[in-house]
């Protein structure tokens, strides 16, 4: 659940120059002894075969499947997780992921994904239920990531399995109060080459949105028009990691704020103020709280990417190609879904 994101630093010159791809991201089995349940959000440690516990609000039992934190279902649950919080009865892995401060938001996001936004998914299954992948989406938000916010609430809500999305994102992320601290206990990870792979290497899901800034502060009149992806970096560690590429469109983002228009004049202060930012314009927003529009979410057909491996990554025009036809179908997958509402409020 963190911010924009952009993969373009991790190029081919950060790559090996060759190898099995298996020495530089093989899939590591965890230690029963030393990783526990809370540590290992996508672990494969329930049957698929079980029912998924009906949704009720705050009611039910959060996150069941992969971060079982609590025995007491709704409020009692509740309560139990901030006694724990207080008490230090909790654990974080290694990029500072720590489920329990991750669980007590679950309340927040289900109401905004059923209620405020009322979010349509589709094609939830095609997150693999176990094993490593990669959900590459459009970007938007404007006052804040709500496109991964909700994209991680419908695999919650939505999947037979529900997984865990570790997003990685740009570094003004971890150099700014509160923002630094609510991405790592939320399991986001920097956008570099070794968290990456290192999430790849525990067989989790990882989330992209290669748009970057430039999605994040998309101008009105290039909403739901994906920009260039850069060279795509995703692409490359993805045929190293051997990691299927599922492609994710997002509808309702891009309409959570009125605006006056884009200003550089306000982008040049923002860049100065801030340095880690790189916008080339910014929106004049006229509201603060996101406007109550119509969402869906579509998960696209996933893009095999067992075959490439290392020396697949080193090709150039394979990797634009690929990093294309995933532009393509996220482009393709708004179209459609643009198509489905009657207006952007229902």
């Amino acid at each position: 659940m963190a911010e924009h994101t952009s993969m373009n630093e991790v190029g081919a010159d950060t790559l090996p120059a060759g190898g099995a791809p298996s020495d530089v991201v093989a899939a590591r089995a965890p230690d029963p002894a030393g990783v526990s349940q809370s540590r290992e959000p996508g672990a494969d440690n329930a049957p698929l075969e079980r029912e998924r516990p009906k949704s009720n609000g705050a009611s039910r039992d959060f996150f069941d499947y992969d971060i079982p934190i609590s025995d007491q279902p709704g409020l009692d649950g509740y309560l139990e997780l901030i006694r724990r919080r207080f008490a230090g009865d909790y654990e974080i892995d290694e990029f500072g992921c720590d489920p329990l401060y991750g669980q007590m938001w679950w309340p927040l996001f289900e109401l905004l994904y059923r209620t405020y936004w009322r979010v349509e998914s589709t094609g939830v299954d095609n997150v693999p239920a176990s094993g490593r992948a990669m959900i590459v989406a459009n970007h938007s938000g404007g006052s804040y990531a709500w496109d991964a916010v909700m994209i991680s609430t419908a695999l919650h809500l939505e999947h037979r399995r529900p997984r865990y999305v570790h997003y990685v994102s740009t570094e003004f992320f971890y150099d700014t109060p509160f923002l630094s601290f609510d991405n790592r206990k939320k399991g986001a990870a920097l956008a570099c080459r070794e968290d990456f792979v290192g999430l790849l290497e525990r067989d989790l899901v990882v989330g992209v949105f290669p748009e970057g800034a430039k999605g994040f502060l998309k101008p009105s009149d290039k909403r739901y028009r994906v920009q260039r992806f850069g060279r795509g970096g995703f692409v490359q560690l993805a045929m190293m990691a051997r990691a299927p590429i599922v492609p994710v469109a997002v509808v309702g983002g891009e309409e959570l704020h009125f605006s006056l228009g884009n200003s550089r004049l306000l982008a040049n202060l923002v860049n100065r103020l801030i340095p880690q930012e790189r916008a080339d314009s910014f929106p004049i927003l006229l509201n603060t709280l996101p406007l109550p529009v119509k969402w869906r979410i579509e998960f696209c057909e996933p893009i095999d990417m067992s075959s490439y491996g290392s020396e697949g990554a080193m090709d150039t025009l394979l990797v634009q190609q690929i990093t294309e036809q995933v532009r393509s179908q996220i482009q393709e997958g708004l179209d459609r879904n643009l198509g489905l509402r009657k207006t952007m409020f229902w």
